[in-house]
């Protein structure tokens, strides 16, 4: 299990979101709305996604276990620069288990972080919150434009295919899988 070493601004943030988490006023939101912090840990409150919006981070977690392990959600919350932010899907290396596995807040980023673009964001915006997650220690940083293309990225910038999953699909298909039998 790693240990990070936490920079006094770090540390306040963290704080700050366990006290957030420990809000019962707070718990009315959860289902409606996704909750963040600002660089100052004041919360930030935006409407959850749309079910399609859902469906791509869902369908993207799903891929990543399949190919490589290891652990993969929607939904994960990060500890950045700029207070604790919600990647739409992340993969920690199964070696991160242990270090992960009871956490409410990534201190280190996971491996992987992806974002799905939804009409409201900016070209801007995605641009900073990758820079965010490269801070906080991400390898690979995945963007799903709104045709279900993904953009891959490492920290020098845009990446033919991903280094980690180079099998991972350069445009989405989320049609569910048919059963094998009924």
């Amino acid at each position: 299990m790693s240990t990070t070493t936490l920079t006094p601004k770090k540390a306040f943030l963290l704080q700050r979101w366990q006290e957030i988490l420990n809000d019962p006023e707070l718990d009315r939101y959860n289902d409606d709305y996704r909750i963040e912090t600002d660089a100052e840990g004041r919360i930030v409150v935006s409407p959850r996604p749309r079910n399609p919006h859902n469906r791509k981070a869902f369908v993207i977690a799903q891929i990543l276990e399949r190919h490589l392990g290891g652990y993969a959600s929607t939904e994960s919350r990060i500890l950045t620069d700029d207070g604790v932010k919600a990647a739409d899907a992340v993969w920690c290396h199964p070696e991160r288990w242990d270090e992960i596995h009871n956490q409410d807040v990534f201190v280190t980023a996971p491996e992987i972080c992806v974002e799905v673009l939804s009409p409201r964001n900016t070209r801007s915006e995605i641009d900073y919150k990758r820079a965010l997650y490269f801070n906080a220690g991400a390898r690979e940083v995945w963007i799903c434009e709104r045709n279900n293309k993904i953009a891959f990225f490492d920290p020098e910038g845009l990446l033919k295919e991903s280094v980690i999953c180079p099998e991972f699909p350069s445009e989405l298909d989320l049609k569910p899988p048919r059963p094998s039998s009924i």
